[in-house]
């Protein structure tokens, strides 16, 4: 069961909340022992909030203040804004308060968003066409990993449900499993795949953004290959319109990895690119052929 949010958690993020009023970023120093806790809490839930190895403190912004608040709701929780000072048991209950008792599993923690190639053309009742891939939603005890030989996991959802222009020969096997990363609830899933699908020793390959932290997710999430258009098509394309600045307290880790890669080593190239501030969003890829590249 995940760590529930405790009252002293939510006066915290309402707190962080108020500040987001008036300013873009909340900064918190790590030392704090109840930013500890609240970053532990975020950690079990897997919510990704800023920060960088060696820095003294984490920040807070909008974008991850609406995860937890779609998080809240999910669990049947009431919102951030919602306080139980001076509330009778019965008004708590009113708005799903359950604070001090453990959370119950999210609908989503043992389900994955898969697309599998439509491999004996199976055309469901009410389409119009036969679909190339299968995009289904299934618990994660359902699939038989013995019967795939490489996992691909897909950064963002809109590339996810247009796989099927993407040009990659991996694609037209049946053999690939192809899944949606996810973002906060909805990671959780892929997160015990790939727990599980390690210990194979297959081919575990991400698709993503090309930009720093698409490139770090790559490398410290335990994949050993990297799915990307060519390195020319990088070259041309790649802009620092798609590599934002917030995303600079990543480049010193991609700048100890090119240096201790080989001069041939076909990822230094797009390291290089990237440490020139330059990137581009996978939506953007178009129907470019894709390749594989080693990450190490």
């Amino acid at each position: 069961m995940k760590a529930p949010l405790t009252a002293e958690l939510r006066g915290q993020l309402q707190r962080i909340q108020q500040q987001l009023n008036i300013c873009q970023q909340v900064k918190l120093k790590l030392k704090r022992p109840l930013v500890k806790k609240l970053l532990q809490w975020c950690d079990e839930w897997d919510l990704e909030v800023n920060l960088w190895p060696g820095a003294p403190e984490c920040v807070f912004d909008q974008r991850l203040i609406q995860q937890i608040e779609t998080l809240l709701q999910a669990e049947g929780l009431p919102p951030l804004s919602f306080s139980a000072s001076g509330k009778s048991t019965t008004e708590q209950a009113a708005v799903g308060l359950a604070e001090d008792k453990n959370l119950r599993e999210a609908p989503s923690e043992q389900r994955l968003l898969v697309s599998l190639l439509n491999a004996r053309s199976l055309h469901p009742a009410g389409l119009q066409q036969t679909p190339t891939r299968l995009i289904l939603d299934v618990a994660l005890d359902q699939l038989v990993l013995d019967a795939f030989n490489g996992l691909l996991v897909v950064e963002n959802l809109d590339s996810f449900y247009l796989l099927e222009q993407s040009v990659w020969p991996g694609l037209q096997s049946a053999q690939t499993l192809v899944v949606y990363r996810g973002h906060g609830q909805e990671a959780r899933g892929c997160k015990q795949l790939k727990q599980r699908w390690q210990s194979s020793g297959k081919p575990l390959v991400y698709y993503g953004d090309f930009d720093a932290k698409g490139m770090s997710i790559a490398l410290h999430e335990g994949y050993n290959q990297l799915l990307l258009p060519s390195a020319d098509f990088l070259q041309q394309q790649a802009s620092d319109l798609h590599q934002p600045a917030a995303q600079l307290p990543y480049q010193q880790s991609l700048q100890q990895h090119r240096d201790q890669l080989p001069d041939n080593h076909p990822l230094r190239p797009l390291l290089q690119l990237q440490l020139q501030q330059k990137g581009l969003k996978q939506q953007w890829f178009g129907a470019q052929p894709l390749q594989l590249y080693p990450l190490n």
